[in-house]
C-alpha cells in the first residue's frame, strides 16, 4: 500500500504471508519489468513508480516444491501533470485440454473521458495478439512472461503481466529464462541491470554462451554467476536515450543445440524522470500481403504510443505513396503487388507538447494468394513416388480392364 496515487508513488509491499522451504528464489515483481529479490519468506521491501501507468504486482516464491505465485495486486499511478488515472485491467491465463496451449483472458476499463487506443497481448515467446481473448500454444515447455499491454488517447500505458509456467509430459519445468530489470522505469545515463534467472537447471550446469543485445553496445558481456538456484546471468549498462527497448537475453547450455531466449524490456525516462514521450510500446507487424489490408497488430489497429498525449500522427519518408495513418493511429495501407518484398515504413508522432519522434520499421510483403488459396508450388516426385503412382495406376488400369470384359 497505497495502491494509488499521484507519479511519483512510493509503494510498500508486504510478504509476511507467504510460507516456503528451502527458498531457492523471492522475488516481488513490481508489474512493469522490475523485481526485488528478497533473502527470506518473510520480509517488508518498497518500490517507487516514477513512470504513470497501470501495473499488476505479485510475489514470486522458489523452493524444492517448484514455483508459487501470489494473487496479483493492481497498482494504478496517474499523471503528475494533469492528474489522469489510467486505464485498468483484470486478466486471467488458464491452461486448455491441448497440450502447450493456454487461454488468455482480460476485461480493460477504461478511465473516464480517456478511451483505450489499443491493445495487445504479449505472450512471451516473440509472438503476440491483438485479440481480448485469444489462445496461444507454445512451441516449447518453459517459463514465459506474458503481458496484455494498452495505451489510452491521452497515452497512459497499462501493464498487464502474467507468469504462464508451462510444464512438460512428465510435471517439470525445462531449462528456461526467467528476465527481471533493476530499475525498469529509471532515468537516462542510470545504470540498468538486466538478471536472467535460469529455470529447470542445476547449479553446476555450464553455459557454453550468454549475451545481453543492448541496443547501443557492440559487445556485452553478462557475469554468470552459479546460486542455489540454478544460475544467474546479469549485465550492466546505462542508455543515454529516453524510450522504450526489447532487449533480446540469449544463453546456450553445453550440450544444447538451441540457445534460451528471452525478452527484457526497459523504459528509460528523461533526465528529470519525466516519461518519455512519445514512444511506441510494442513492435507494429511485421509481415503483410499484398491485396490485403495491413493490419499493426494491435487491437484497433493503432500502434501503441504512450507519453503526452494526445497525439498527432502522420505518414513519413520512406513510406510507399499509398501508406497513410489516421489521426487515432490507425494504420491504412494496402500493399499493391508491386509493392511485394521487404518494405520500409515510417510514421511521425508528434505528442501534446509538440515533441516529436519518428517511427520505421520493415513490412515483409508477400504475394497476394489466388484463387482464395495459395499456389502449390512444383516439386520433383522421388523415385519411391514415382514408383507408388505407377503401381496405383496399374492397379486401376486392371480394375478398368475386367470392367470392360464384364460389359
Amino acid at each position: 500500500m497505497p495502491t494509488t496515487g499521484t507519479a511519483p508513488l512510493v509503494v510498500g509491499f508486504d510478504t509476511a504471508r507467504s510460507s516456503a522451504g528451502t527458498i531457492a528464489e523471492h522475488l516481488v515483481l513490481l508489474g512493469n519489468g522490475d523485481a526485488i529479490s528478497l533473502a527470506t519468506a518473510e520480509q517488508t521491501t518498497n518500490y517507487n513508480y516514477t513512470l504513470p501507468g497501470f501495473y499488476l504486482a505479485q510475489s514470486w516464491l522458489r523452493d524444492e516444491s517448484g514455483i508459487a505465485l501470489s494473487g496479483p495486486v493492481p497498482i494504478s499511478v496517474s499523471r503528475q501533470s494533469d492528474g489522469l488515472l489510467p486505464a485498468t485491467a483484470t486478466i486471467g491465463v488458464n491452461a486448455t485440454t491441448e497440450a502447450l496451449t493456454y487461454a488468455f483472458m482480460a476485461t480493460v476499463t477504461p478511465a473516464d473521458g480517456d478511451p483505450i487506443a489499443a491493445q495487445r497481448w504479449e505472450f512471451g515467446d516473440g509472438s503476440g495478439d491483438g485479440a481480448a481473448t485469444p489462445f496461444h500454444t507454445y512451441a516449447h515447455a518453459g517459463v514465459y512472461q506474458a503481458a496484455l499491454v494498452a495505451t489510452t488517447r491521452a497515452g497512459l500505458p497499462l501493464y498487464g503481466r502474467a507468469i504462464v509456467v508451462v510444464k512438460d509430459d512428465s510435471g517439470a519445468v525445462p531449462p528456461s529464462l526467467f528476465v527481471t530489470v533493476t530499475p525498469e522505469d529509471q532515468s537516462l545515463l542510470t545504470p540498468i541491470t538486466i538478471n536472467a534467472y535460469l529455470q529447470g537447471v542445476a547449479p553446476d550446469a555450464k553455459i557454453a554462451s550468454a549475451e545481453v543485445g543492448w541496443p547501443d553496445l557492440a559487445d556485452a558481456s553478462p557475469t554468470v554467476t552459479p546460486t542455489a538456484a540454478g544460475i544467474t546471468v546479469t549485465s550492466q549498462h546505462a542508455l543515454g536515450t529516453p524510450g522504450y527497448y526489447d532487449v533480446p537475453v540469449t544463453v546456450l547450455l553445453a550440450g544444447q543445440m538451441d540457445p534460451l531466449v528471452a525478452i527484457a524490456h526497459v523504459t528509460v525516462a528523461n533526465i528529470d524522470d519525466s516519461s518519455p514521450s512519445p514512444i511506441v510500446l510494442a513492435a507494429p507487424a511485421a509481415t503483410a500481403t499484398a491485396g490485403t489490408p495491413y493490419a499493426s497488430g494491435s487491437s484497433t489497429g493503432a500502434l501503441l504510443v504512450a507519453g503526452n498525449g494526445p497525439f498527432a500522427f502522420g505518414a513519413a519518408a520512406p513510406s510507399p505513396p499509398n501508406f497513410g495513418i489516421a489521426d487515432d493511429g490507425k494504420i491504412h495501407w494496402t500493399p499493391t503487388g508491386a509493392e511485394v518484398g521487404p518494405q520500409r515504413v515510417a510514421v511521425r508522432i508528434v505528442d501534446a507538447q509538440g515533441q516529436e519522434t519518428v517511427k520505421s520499421w520493415v513490412v515483409d510483403v508477400a504475394p497476394a494468394k489466388k484463387g482464395g488459396c495459395a499456389m502449390a508450388e512444383a516439386t520433383t516426385p522421388s523415385p519411391l513416388a514415382m514408383m507408388m503412382l505407377l503401381l496405383v495406376y496399374g492397379v486401376m488400369a486392371r480394375q478398368l480392364a475386367k470392367q470392360g470384359t464384364k460389359s
